[in-house]
């Protein structure tokens, strides 16, 4: 499969082409994790991807996140800020950036920076992310020693941390190298699935994942 499919019309080919275009997703002989998912179990999903640049989404109209100023006036200061946030745009910049030997410090990182930038937000004092790995499970087996189709691990999630039960409100996947590069399309498409089914929503949600 070349890309993800980004309309029903891709997806009807792609499908088509992989033989699963009726097939339900029960009658896939082998259904793997969600780190090793192979695309005639992704296809199974009937997921579609809308891409959107970041810099065209209304953050506070569609997610409710408002930006204080107080956060952004010292941003400028700091001449390395905008190459810090950023991946690289061109082949040559990517080639500066070797693999990390270690994923772990990759997802540590970016969890010590969430947490950073929540701490400043106000109404967050219950949340937390969490660098726990926590397992999600799609779908009933039907054979009754099995949990579940398949299970989907995050490399983190963030939930409220005054309840019992920590429901998670956003989950996090890691790569140790360029995005486009590790092309984790798949496998975030997986892990929505088993979260969406794990967790479902709930009337009082104000967002719909």
């Amino acid at each position: 499969m070349e890309n993800v499919p980004t309309s029903p019309q891709e997806w009807h080919a792609y499908a088509k082409k992989y033989g699963v275009k009726s097939m339900p997703i029960h009658d896939i002989v082998k259904l793997n994790s969600a780190s090793k998912i192979k695309v005639p179990q992704f296809l199974a999903l009937r997921d579609i991807w809308n891409m959107k640049r970041s810099d065209k989404v209304d953050v506070d109209k569609t997610y409710g996140i408002k930006y204080r100023a107080e956060d952004l006036k010292d941003l400028p200061w700091n001449k390395h800020w905008t190459r810090y946030v950023q991946e690289p745009v061109t082949t040559e910049e990517a080639k500066l950036l070797p693999l990390v030997k270690d994923e772990q410090i990759v997802n540590t990182a970016i969890i010590l920076l969430l947490r950073g930038i929540c701490l400043r937000m106000p109404g967050l004092e219950a949340a937390r992310w969490s660098i726990e790995r926590k397992a999600f499970h799609f779908g009933q087996h039907k054979l009754p020693k099995k949990k579940s189709l398949y299970e989907a691990r995050t490399e983190g999630h963030f939930s409220l941390i005054d309840q019992d039960y920590s429901r998670s409100l956003a989950i996090l996947e890691v790569k140790a190298q360029v995005r486009d590069d590790a092309e984790p399309w798949m496998q975030e498409s997986a892990q929505m699935a088993a979260w969406i089914y794990d967790e479902p929503s709930k009337e009082s949600d104000s967002v719909s994942r």
